[in-house]
């Protein structure tokens, strides 16, 4: 078994997962007992993207476990709970209970079948979402599927306007405060505008402290943290550098009120310090301070080691600090462990190769980001100027690639959607220099 497929084994069969397994992995862990045991679960929030399970076959060779529907793998590579996943499945969706259907494709959803659920799930469960939670749950989970799709180029239905219709409909609670979360989010992200930001914004933290009375205490306290940790981003965008910190604090402090109770909830507190920790990093980043982004990321690092993001992060920092050996470590670290972000680690890795005039090992680095992503622009051009310059025969073979790349068009998937990522855009809080950072990563706040 190979490291990626021990570190992943539950998205490939569902089967057991080792100790400190990656934040994302222990929130599919979740999802199985509250499916297949019946346990009264939170929902856990992380979220990879479509693109993972491609990843995830491409470093680990397991063509036969290639299937974007679950119901296709081989009867013999099928676990017990991915039989019953199945059994659930072909029994006929709309058999089971609401409240079935919604941990069915919540499941699917964190192992990265969006299609499948986007399919699945009706388009008439939006109209529906007023009915009760769990209705409105449901019309999430669609939406969700959709716009992680739209995200990379593969749903051009998606539209904003089916979150905003839950946000509208949905009974108060969770069922609302969700959907107007995501409101809040897409229109920093997507459409940068600060006024809708801030009005859905309002409305989103007033749901909350609305509901509070009714909220169970864990639950308050997610939704709270992770209401002033997307409120950043309105002081963000207006470079309020006061504002920002003042609201990241308040998410860093509900967060860790969270860490009490039983293993189930502590689990969930973790999982809700995840994103806040992420968010800190790169707030520090964009505040240019650089010791308390490197501090913060080592705390998150060694609470992760295994998870292939925190070390990308490490590397990041060591690279605004011009640490190029440092970083170099990081990303070499976050190649070994991923899926997910195994193209991005690589891509940086020959970067610092090329920065410390390791050419060799560079042009290998950008090789191995392109299995992994044979899509990747950046790494095809990196191969092409390094194999010139020393020399390689595998000059032609880039120079080819980076010619059908570019009659591809060079635009990245959200342009192709007809989104924008406006997180890339914010301007620094003062005009200065920054050293360059993984393709798709930046230095704003995480939502």
């Amino acid at each position: 078994m190979s490291l990626s497929s021990w570190l992943n084994r539950p998205y490939l069969d569902l089967g057991p997962a080792p100790e400190q397994v990656p934040n994302h992995t222990a929130a599919l862990g979740i999802d199985c007992r509250s499916l297949f045991d019946g346990e009264d679960t939170p929902w856990f929030w992380s979220s990879l993207n479509p693109s993972f399970r491609e990843a995830l076959i491409a470093e680990t060779g397991l063509s036969a476990y290639d299937v974007s529907d679950p119901t296709r793998l081989a009867p013999e590579l099928r676990t017990e709970r991915w039989q019953h996943l199945c059994t659930l499945l072909d029994g006929g969706f709309t058999r089971l209970s609401v409240e079935e259907q919604v941990k069915v494709a919540r499941l699917l959803n964190r192992m990265c079948f969006f299609r499948y659920v986007r399919d699945l799930i009706p388009p008439e469960a939006l109209d529906r979402a007023g009915d009760s939670p769990a209705h409105a749950a449901l019309a999430w989970l669609r939406c969700a599927a959709g716009y992680k799709l739209w995200m990379e180029g593969a749903e051009p239905s998606y539209s904003l306007d089916e979150f905003e219709r839950i946000a509208e409909i949905a009974p108060p609670g969770l069922a609302r405060i969700n959907p107007l979360y995501q409101m809040v989010v897409q229109n920093v992200k997507h459409r940068n505008d600060v006024e809708a930001t801030e009005y859905w914004q309002e409305r989103h933290h007033r749901a909350i402290l609305e509901t509070e009375p009714d909220l169970d205490r864990h639950d308050f306290l997610m939704a709270i943290s992770r209401s002033h940790r997307v409120g950043g981003f309105v002081p963000q965008m207006r470079r309020d550098r006061a504002g920002t910190v003042r609201e990241m604090d308040l998410a860093e402090d509900y967060a860790l009120q969270m860490d009490f109770g039983t293993e189930l909830q502590r689990a969930y507190a973790r999982e809700l310090l995840y994103p806040v920790r992420e968010s800190r990093i790169k707030e520090a980043l964009w505040l240019q301070d650089l010791d308390t982004a490197l501090e913060r990321a080592v705390v998150h690092r060694d609470a992760h080691p295994l998870d292939s993001r925190v070390w990308v992060h490490c590397g990041e920092v060591r690279i605004e600090r011009d640490e190029p050996e440092e970083a170099l470590h990081c990303f070499r670290e976050a190649a070994r462990l991923a899926p997910p972000g195994g193209d991005i680690a690589r891509y940086m890795a020959g970067q610092c190769h090329e920065y410390l005039d390791d050419l060799p090992s560079a042009l290998d680095a950008y090789l191995g980001a392109l299995r992994v992503d044979p899509l990747g622009y950046s790494s095809a051009e990196g191969a092409l100027r390094v194999a010139q310059a020393v020399g390689s025969g595998t000059a032609r073979w880039a120079e080819r690639a980076v010619a059908e790349l570019t009659a591809r068009g060079s635009q990245t998937p959200q342009e192709k959607a007809g989104g924008t990522d406006a997180y890339r855009n914010l301007p620094a809080p003062e005009s200065t220099g920054t050293a360059p950072r993984p393709a798709d990563d930046s230095q704003e706040l995480t939502a």
